[in-house]
């Protein structure tokens, strides 16, 4: 079992070198021209990699934004507790 994952994280790895490259200097991923857009100054913090929670954290909290200006308070109730049960594991 343990040899089917490895290989198919090293595959994975392999298309991913692959593909991504192409976008590495694109202007989609231009990091300071995205906070010059949005005036902000450049710090450390915007340049290291997120982790999967803080995503999950970020996601949450732009979806419980979207249902308050759409006034669906139950949505908007079910995603705190959610953010709430990920910010408190």
């Amino acid at each position: 079992m343990m040899d089917a994952l490895t290989n198919y994280v090293e595959i994975n790895r392999k298309l991913w070198n692959e593909r991504t490259s192409v976008h590495v200097d694109s202007a989609f991923y231009d990091v300071d021209m995205f906070l010059k857009q949005l005036k902000l100054t450049p710090d450390k913090q915007f340049y290291e990699p997120c982790s999967n929670t803080d995503i999950i954290k970020r996601v949450l909290r732009n979806l419980i934004s979207a249902y308050e200006h759409s006034g669906s308070t139950e949505k908007v109730a079910e995603l705190n507790e959610l953010l709430a049960i990920v910010e408190n594991p």
